[in-house]
């Protein structure tokens, strides 16, 4: 149960965990919401989103949050993902207007957004993996923009082309190792733009209204949405694989993965 209502003599535990996390924090409101995505619809109109407004949101997130936005009435506004498949921030100064009100940071698959984070086992787990696999011609490693901030709850490496990604993963799996290429046109991930079949076709509850058929909008060139439109972020995602590194991994464990790895690599680099 989230809000109950009932006689006045059964308070809301909600209201109650609000006023003591108010309390906690030194504010004077805190608001308990159902899920995340009203979270981020909350914070968005919050800060003043009105409709007409734009806002940069990563090609690689869950659609939960490029939803937020347009049920926000604002226009969402794609950008690339880099080597750490977070914000590609040159490509958020090409996308910035006069309409930008907002960016959306998205930490993704326990890489901070080039903010700071927290350590742990995990960080030492992935590092002792990546010493034993670096250097292997034709495998490259995922950009990482803070090495004491990185969660480490995976680690992606990066293949030459998506075919070959494909390939290595199948092999890993075959090894053993819980590994598997992020990308697949085929396969729908609602973390990636390209299946945002809803943003895509401009869905809308009503033909005119906001975002998209705007009365509010200033006059200008209707943006638009395509598959091909971040080809840097699938190029990225396509050639990518990922391995979780779950804490509970032995020294043992985390050896026996790079030799896989290597094995793997031997044969099909």
């Amino acid at each position: 149960m989230f809000r109950y209502y009932g006689p006045e003599e059964m308070p809301s535990k909600v209201k109650m965990l609000e006023e003591e996390y108010a309390g906690y924090t030194g504010r004077r409101h805190a608001l308990a919401l159902n899920s995340c995505t009203s979270a981020l619809i909350s914070a968005l109109v919050a800060i003043g989103i009105e409709p007409g407004d734009e806002v940069i949101v990563p090609a690689y997130t869950f659609f939960a949050t490029v939803a937020a936005v347009v049920a926000a009435k604002a226009v969402p506004v794609i950008a690339e993902v880099d080597k750490s498949l977070t914000l590609d921030i040159q490509d958020v100064e090409r996308k910035v207007t006069s309409r930008t009100k907002a960016i959306a940071v998205v930490h993704m698959r326990g890489m901070p957004a080039k903010m700071d984070g927290i350590v742990g086992r995990m960080q030492n787990n992935k590092r002792r993996i990546k010493e034993r696999i670096r250097g292997i011609r034709g495998l490259d490693f995922r950009e990482v923009t803070d090495e004491e901030g990185d969660v480490a709850v995976c680690l992606v490496i990066y293949l030459p082309d998506k075919e070959k990604a494909r390939e290595f993963s199948v092999s890993l799996q075959a090894e053993g190792v819980e590994a598997g290429a992020i990308y697949d046109s085929g396969v729908p991930d609602w973390h990636i733009y390209a299946h945002w079949k809803m943003l895509m076709e401009k869905m809308m509850p009503l033909k005119k209204g906001c975002p998209f058929n705007c009365p509010l909008s200033p006059n200008g060139k209707e943006i638009e949405y395509t598959e091909g439109m971040c080809p840097n972020t699938l190029d990225w995602l396509g050639r990518s694989i990922h391995l979780d590194i779950p804490p509970q991994l032995t020294d043992e464990d985390c050896d026996q993965i790079a030799a896989a790895i290597q094995k793997v690599a031997s044969v099909l680099l």
